[in-house]
């Protein structure tokens, strides 16, 4: 909603119908880059989407991932912070995923290796 003043809004009703004005009154014309109208463009290609089907489909789509070595004290290092991890895995490749989805690794991460899935809590 460029050019448009923010400082007249004094209800969340006055933006949602701001808004409408704008998608219905500016967006939904025809673009020259695209020579249709945006909505026109999304019904066109709505059956080549892929849409998410759950959440945890979503979460995983979005799930933080790192790949740390485990050295020879049996630990990593993310953001500077050392975990341990068990002895079995020294020298390896962990992949490590943040299932906090807030890069809070240090609370709650799932360690992945070969063929084995460990949970650990510090």
């Amino acid at each position: 909603m460029y050019g448009f003043d923010w400082q007249k809004i004094s209800y969340i009703d006055e933006l949602n119908e701001n808004l409408n004005k704008y998608i219905e009154g500016i967006y939904h014309q025809v673009h020259s880059s695209i020579n249709m109208k945006p909505i026109e463009k999304f019904i066109k290609y709505t059956d080549t989407m892929k849409f998410i089907n759950s959440k945890e489909e979503l979460d995983n789509i979005f799930l933080y991932r790192v790949k740390r070595r485990v050295i020879k004290d049996a630990t990593v290092s993310i953001e500077k912070i050392k975990f341990e991890v068990p002895m079995q895995y020294i020298l390896g490749i962990m992949q490590i995923y943040d299932i906090t989805l807030n890069h809070l690794i240090k609370h709650i991460f799932l360690a992945k290796t070969v063929n084995s899935y460990k949970q650990y809590i510090q």
